[in-house]
């Protein structure tokens, strides 16, 4: 689980205005090592980063899920 989110944080510090769909993650944020991992476990991973505010998540119209790293104003930043 660690590695995953030591993923998603360095895609996303090279990347920080990135958003994506659990599958778009795997496809594109994590190295060729992990992309074999479950969509539940990168859910999972994601969740937590959720859970401890580094990522926000918004549900789209179709159900799906688009993860990306917090606004500003979701910081408590003006």
């Amino acid at each position: 689980m660690r590695e995953l989110q030591e993923a998603v944080r360095g895609y996303l510090r090279s990347h920080p205005l990135a958003a994506d769909t659990l599958v778009g993650i795997r496809q594109w944020w994590l190295p060729e090592s992990l992309r074999s991992t479950s969509i539940e476990m990168i859910r999972l991973a994601l969740a937590q980063m959720v859970a401890s505010g580094e990522l926000r998540r918004e549900t789209l119209g179709d159900g799906s899920h688009l993860y990306a790293l917090p606004r500003a104003q979701d910081a408590g930043t003006p």
